[in-house]
């Protein structure tokens, strides 16, 4: 048994133990299943903005190679190229067709201030006699006018004679290309300056050394001029991107850091909001000696390797598992709790059934021993054999009265009030008055549900033969109560109308049934009072035993 007990929560909380285990085993599952599709989505995202981005650079490259080519035919020719060879080395380049995203390619020829009469001369030749180097003004020591620019168009045409020194941004660029010696672009900013919004865009420039190229105060070479292109970088972008498939992605290019730097360009496409920041992937780009950034983010399209609702289904289908396990534990712990409960009624019925033999053993006994020891001293006591029938059928039927009250509770209580009206009734009818019997519930147990019943008889008897009750039962009262602790209980037996007084004699066996029921069988006290208005029988009684008083 004492096994069996420490084994009962083990079985108890199995059921919880298993569900929780596998619970948390599918879980773990979904959970890597999950965190391992996010990164293969990562990486998957991260290859796609690395493809992009080296198409842009690719792009990049190679309108900085035809830069350099147009270069390479600028130093092969010397200073004497003119508008014709340089519109007809242009148009073989084919820039619409396959440079999307070059405007065109321009030349600036670089003087000093007062010394632009070469460049106006030259402008005027490629331009006509109108064409004028402008603005008229410059704080500047050097001036760049745009000399010659092909495909030249009416909207290109705004620009020939443009000193670009003269404008903050595009002389940034030029005094870094002539430092350097490389080619170095602009800030983003509008291609037409003359226009607005204009096209946003930026230009790079390419510094021109002839061969009789002279030097400066300080012995630094100083370029005759600059090739420069004009890119629009939303047709370089969308050239680079449109290619053979059209990339999930959306973009936004930065002139330096996102924080500080200037907004360049943003894709049309907008990004999708259900990825949120997770898979924002931002590379550098160099464009010219100038640092782009780029930040790329999943656009509407693009679809991770595994969907998260595969994770979930797995969570999901883990749960049902685990709930599934939890129950079939349940079921067998049941089972087995069901089979002990059966051993175990099944022994506890056999021990019932052998106590309740020995019990009903006992009963039957003890009231032989009664019923004999009433037979003996209603013999003793009566005058004829019709007396002694009269009394002992009485005594037993007051006996069974208290016998039945006890077979309905199952022999463990009886109500006093409701042993009162049966004993009560046996004698003086049942139709007793409301009023002869007051009290609060009083529960007795068997022996004293037996011993009462006897007395109770005993006095309707007496009262019936020798009181006023005997002509009217509304001259009885019988009245209860308990102490405050309900340990005792104390029952007063009243009868008025008539004078009382005490037999004559030797006490009847009546009288002796009732002394002994309650001081010896009951261990409770009685008192009796004859007066001239009646009898009063005062009974007290313990309800509780000793022990459990103390």
């Amino acid at each position: 048994m004492r096994r069996e007990s420490k084994a009962l929560p083990v079985r108890k909380y199995l059921p919880v133990v298993v569900f929780l285990a596998v619970a948390v085993a599918s879980l773990v599952m979904a959970g890597m299943t999950y965190f391992a599709g996010v990164q293969a989505g990562r990486f998957k995202f991260e290859a796609a903005a690395d493809d992009a981005l080296a198409r842009i650079d690719a792009r990049i490259d190679q309108h900085m190679a035809l830069l350099r080519s147009t270069l390479g035919f600028m130093q092969a020719n010397g200073q004497a190229v003119d508008r014709q060879q340089f519109d007809t080395f242009v148009a073989t380049l084919e820039l619409e067709k396959r440079f999307a995203g070059i405007r065109g390619i321009g030349y600036a020829r670089l003087v000093p201030v007062g010394d632009e009469a070469s460049a106006a001369t030259e402008l005027a030749r490629n331009q006509g006699a109108d064409a004028a180097i402008w603005p008229a003004e410059t704080d500047q020591d050097w001036r760049t006018p745009v000399v010659m620019f092909s495909p030249l168009d009416e909207r290109s045409r705004r620009v020939m004679g443009f000193d670009m020194f003269s404008e903050p941004d595009r002389r940034a660029a030029m005094q870094e290309a002539m430092a350097s010696g490389e080619a170095r672009a602009t800030v983003p900013l509008s291609l037409v300056q003359t226009d607005s919004p204009g096209i946003p865009g930026f230009l790079v420039y390419l510094p021109f050394f002839p061969s009789d190229t002279n030097t400066d105060g300080a012995g630094a070479l100083v370029p005759a001029g600059f090739l420069y292109a004009s890119f629009r970088i939303g047709d370089l972008f969308a050239a680079a991107l449109g290619r053979s498939r059209e990339l999930p992605i959306h973009y936004d290019v930065f002139d330096g850091a996102p924080d500080q730097g200037r907004p360049v360009y943003s894709s049309e496409r907008p990004s999708s909001p259900s990825f949120g920041t997770d898979y924002l992937v931002s590379r550098e780009l160099n464009v010219a000696g100038r640092q782009w950034i780029v930040l790329f983010s999943p656009a509407e399209g693009f679809e991770p390797p595994n969907s998260p609702g595969i994770a979930f289904a797995l969570g999901a289908l883990g749960l049902i598992l685990a709930a599934a396990a939890g129950m079939l534990s349940r079921s067998q712990s049941q089972a087995y709790d069901a089979i002990r409960k059966l051993q175990q009624t099944t022994e506890k019925s056999l021990q019932d059934k052998d106590l309740m033999l020995r019990e009903m053993n006992h009963r039957i006994k003890n009231s032989i021993a009664r019923v004999m020891a009433i037979a003996r001293h209603t013999a003793n006591n009566a005058k004829t054999l019709d007396e002694f029938s009269s009394s002992f059928a009485a005594r037993l039927q007051a006996m069974a009265a208290s016998q039945d009250m006890l077979t309905r509770s199952s022999w463990q209580k009886a109500d006093l009030g409701e042993l009162l009206r049966i004993e009560l009734g046996q004698v003086f009818g049942n139709d007793l008055p409301a009023e002869i019997l007051s009290g609060p519930p009083v529960m007795l147990t068997e022996a004293q549900t037996q011993a009462l019943g006897l007395t109770f008889h005993e006095l309707a008897t007496n009262a019936l033969k020798y009181g006023a009750a005997g002509q009217t039962v509304d001259a009885l009262r019988v009245r209860w109560n308990t102490d405050a602790a309900g340990d005792w209980l104390r029952i007063r037996w009243s009868e008025t109308g008539s004078p009382a007084s005490p037999p004559a004699g030797r006490p009847g066996f009546g009288t002796r049934l009732i002394d002994m029921n309650i001081t010896q069988e009951l261990g409770g006290k009685l008192d009796r009072s004859f007066s001239e208005d009646g009898l009063a029988v005062t009974i007290d009684i313990p309800l509780k035993p000793a022990k459990s008083r103390q």
